[in-house]
């Protein structure tokens, strides 16, 4: 057991040691963690975030891949499902770089969900926030287990320049509906097909969502 001088005060973080794994060194995060304005004291939000028990956020920026699918759940529920393609740039194995894609599906509820299908078109870039969510199903045809993971969009907001969008996901600002926007813009990467086999039905639709 032992204990760690951070200088502004004697903090106990220690645990005790083992020969196969060495002591956790807090202090690194002295370098790191803003002081608070009212005490003068360094945040502890790190060690606190390493040990929670797990954290499920997502901020996600790229162009959509299809027109916004809207629909209502049996409760009446306005949902939205859309794809959002993300651009990565990577090493193209001759010195250079390359931009590969990845395709992130996503559903919005509620009041959000209605603005997002109002404004946003094909091609349009967006950032959304939210969390990830594993639907399982069982195809019916072959009896396999299957699986989709999706971005449950709790927050989103135009992105881009002054002709492709502005901020706030309320459909403010100098925002037309999609029915009087621009031409669309062409997508960097192609998004493959949507499969069929995914039900999407009201079973992963959340009837009690907050908004």
């Amino acid at each position: 057991m032992g204990v760690q001088d951070f200088g502004s005060g004697l903090f106990d973080f220690s645990r005790p040691e083992s020969p196969k794994m060495p002591p956790v060194r807090w202090e690194r995060w002295r370098t790191r963690s803003p002081r608070s304005k009212s005490t003068g004291c360094e945040s502890l939000s790190p060690p606190t975030l390493a040990s929670m028990a797990s954290f499920n956020r997502v901020i996600l920026m790229g162009n959509l891949t299809r027109d916004p699918e809207t629909r209502q759940s049996q409760s009446g529920t306005f949902v939205v499902r859309g794809a959002l393609a993300v651009n990565d740039r990577v090493p193209d194995g001759q010195g250079g770089w390359k931009e590969e894609a990845s395709f992130i599906d996503f559903v919005l509820f509620g009041r959000r969900a209605e603005a997002f299908a109002r404004f946003l078109r094909k091609g349009r870039s967006v950032l959304i926030e939210g969390k990830l969510r594993q639907s399982r199903w069982q195809d019916k045809e072959s009896g396999q287990n299957r699986s989709k993971l999706e971005v449950i969009v709790d927050n989103w907001e135009f992105a881009g320049g002054r002709g492709e969008g502005a901020p706030g996901g309320q459909g403010g600002g100098d925002w037309a509906p999609a029915s009087q926007a621009p031409p669309q813009q062409q997508n960097r990467g192609r998004a493959p097909e949507q499969s069929a086999e995914f039900p999407g039905r009201d079973d992963f639709i959340p009837d009690d969502v907050p908004f």
